[in-house]
């Protein structure tokens, strides 16, 4: 969840979806927290903030869309129906419980929304938009990165992708399949890595974001964009000289067939 918490700082580090520990467990295992309080959140303020540790979750200011989509590991765009308050009703949860955060703390999660939010739900594989992404006709410039395996850094770390939410996008000791899923979570689309570039590399890209990737980055206030900054896929082919190739593909997706507002308590 260090997106999650760096977003209250103005940055962002954008888990790939590829890295992420699938669930082995399901909400029908039973797991879920001792006690938990959901109230609605009326503040008006565009902050969000999930925070799991050993025995407790905390959110504030979240909307149910969020919470599947944090829950279930899901980017945005794989949910889909849902009622007409999914996006817009906000909600402050304090749940506590054994356990902390991992496959198990997820299904803890999953339980409570199918519980307080009755929440219902099943898979399917869609046919939908994704992107490709290749390297340029006139090829890549990307640049191989050297080791830093051991070395630690709070806000670029090895391996990791640091986004900020004026459009920063720093990468170290990556591989490209990684940037490709962060490149699904900006661009609202499943974009599948065809680079054949086989090794790791370090990235520096930097483009100007709409407002609701600027806000979902953590921005807070108006938004203060630089609009000399190229868009996104015109950065991506002037600094790495990758492109992007529209096209359609399966897709799996998670369905929501019933939820209704928690009583507050």
């Amino acid at each position: 969840m260090r997106k999650l918490v760096l977003a209250l700082l103005g940055i962002a580090v954008v888990a790939p979806p590829q890295s992420r520990a699938q669930s082995q467990l399901s909400p029908s295992a039973k797991v879920a927290f001792d006690v938990a309080s959901i109230k609605p959140n009326t503040s008006g303020d565009r902050r969000t903030g999930m925070s799991p540790s050993r025995g407790r979750f905390s959110a504030t200011n979240v909307t149910l869309r969020q919470l599947i989509q944090n829950s279930y590991l899901l980017q945005d765009f794989q949910i889909v129906g849902g009622p007409s308050w999914l996006n817009s009703a906000r909600y402050d949860i304090e749940a506590k419980g054994n356990g902390g955060p991992g496959p198990e703390f997820q299904v803890m999660v999953q339980s409570l929304l199918a519980d307080r939010f009755q929440l219902r739900i099943h898979r399917e594989t869609k046919t939908l938009p994704i992107y490709v992404l290749l390297a340029d006709k006139n090829g890549p410039r990307v640049k191989l990165a050297p080791s830093c395996v051991g070395e630690t850094s709070p806000t670029n770390p090895c391996g990791g992708l640091t986004v900020t939410p004026r459009g920063d996008l720093i990468g170290r000791s990556v591989r490209m399949e990684q940037f490709a899923g962060n490149l699904s979570f900006l661009l609202h689309r499943t974009v599948l890595d065809k680079t054949e570039l086989s090794q790791t590399y370090d990235l520096d890209l930097h483009w100007a974001p709409d407002e609701a990737t600027y806000f979902s980055l953590g921005g807070s206030g108006a938004p203060s964009l630089d609009p000399n900054r190229p868009e996104i896929f015109t950065a991506l082919r002037e600094q790495l000289g990758l492109t992007l190739r529209a096209q359609k593909g399966p897709v799996s997706v998670l369905v929501i067939d019933h939820a209704v507002p928690p009583t507050e308590n």
